[in-house]
């Protein structure tokens, strides 16, 4: 077979001109494939925050045993910090029996549920017994088809005993604001009066030092789920007023409510505490007590009222979130890194959460 030089010749030309070509192209997807590794990945939807977050969660905490704590504390009474865990337990538990249809998943939310209600010796004592509360709430409202009716009872008697403990707390700093009627471990602080609970020194400072919002709005988000829960119950108004009405005073400015007037806020809407301000987490934590209030609303099918509002009309363009949160580094994309100027890894946050 007679031999083609020019052919050979071509196919030497060609490859020396597609070279670099194919080199071009590999490097680019090189730098293609770095720089998408380099970028941090956001999920794609709300589900999947979810999904992401709480698989990890339950890979680390599914099988924990939680049988010899629960006795050793069960001799002494659960302690708020015990019994949150414990709440949190459960609802993880229980969505992963919604989400995969686990059985034993609904057994072990409904075990640690009865346990907090059972053994919880804490409500009506501390100031974080609203917090504990509406998180036992939560579970036994989605829950409440599993359960039997003696521990529907049992639940309803301590949840209204915990309304009405934070309803009366309300008329008692309306009614008696300079007495000392309000026990310390609820909220007063020491030495001062009953509003002290719900307010520094509105022509102050103070709220700084001491800003409240998280407080308030804790008490405002659990009295607004026990309405939304009963609403027919004897007392449910009064709760869904009290509600309202310590929702108006998580961010205020100095601001007259419910016959009462409060200081949260500086009149620049820049959220204090610790002498730290601003403040992200305290901000985000007043926040999302006033949305978890708004969500119990909603679960009702009822409109959640304008004092859970109060200052966050225009949601991520509020100026409180704007001030605290967007110049502190929260961005849109949910990555969150605190600025030095906002106290970065100061009081008990750290840098990035």
């Amino acid at each position: 077979m007679k031999k083609k030089p020019w052919l050979l010749l071509s196919i030497v030309l060609l490859l020396l001109i597609l070279l670099p070509l194919l080199v071009w192209a590999v490097k680019t997807k090189r730098l293609e494939i770095r720089k998408r590794a380099s970028e941090p990945k956001f999920p794609a939807s709300q589900q999947e925050i979810l999904d992401n977050w709480s698989d990890e969660v339950y890979r680390i905490y599914k099988d924990t045993d939680l049988s010899q704590p629960i006795e050793n504390l069960n001799k002494r009474g659960i302690t708020n910090g015990t019994a949150r865990i414990l709440n949190d337990q459960a609802m993880m538990h229980f969505y992963y029996y919604l989400r995969d249809n686990n059985s034993a998943d609904l057994d072990k939310a409904k075990y640690l549920t009865k346990i907090v209600i059972d053994n919880h010796q804490y409500w009506k004592k501390l100031w974080l017994s609203p917090i504990t509360m509406n998180q036992l709430a939560f579970n036994v409202w989605e829950m409440w088809n599993f359960f039997e009716p003696d521990l529907h009872s049992e639940f309803i008697k301590i949840l209204s005993e915990e309304a009405n403990f934070w309803t009366w707390i309300l008329e008692e700093i309306k009614n008696n604001p300079r007495g000392i009627t309000i026990p310390e471990e609820a909220g007063r602080r020491r030495n001062k009066g009953n509003t002290s609970l719900i307010t520094t020194d509105p022509f102050t400072d103070d709220h700084l030092y001491d800003t409240r919002a998280e407080e308030n709005g804790a008490i405002a988000q659990f009295l607004a789920t026990a309405y939304s829960m009963f609403p027919n119950h004897p007392e449910a108004n009064r709760w869904n007023d009290a509600a309202k009405c310590f929702a108006f005073h998580t961010l205020s400015k100095g601001e007259t409510a419910c016959g009462i007037t409060t200081r949260t806020i500086s009149d620049n809407s820049i959220l204090g505490n610790h002498n730290l301000w601003p403040s992200p987490m305290y901000t985000l934590a007043a926040v999302t007590e006033l949305q978890q209030g708004q969500f119990s609303y909603l679960l009702a099918s009822a409109t959640p009222p304008p004092e859970f509002f109060h200052h966050l009309e225009n949601g991520l363009h509020s100026t409180i979130w704007q001030k605290n949160l967007t110049e502190c580094g929260f961005t849109r994309t949910n990555h969150f890194e605190i600025t030095n100027e906002c106290h970065a890894s100061q009081d008990w946050v750290t840098k990035t959460f």
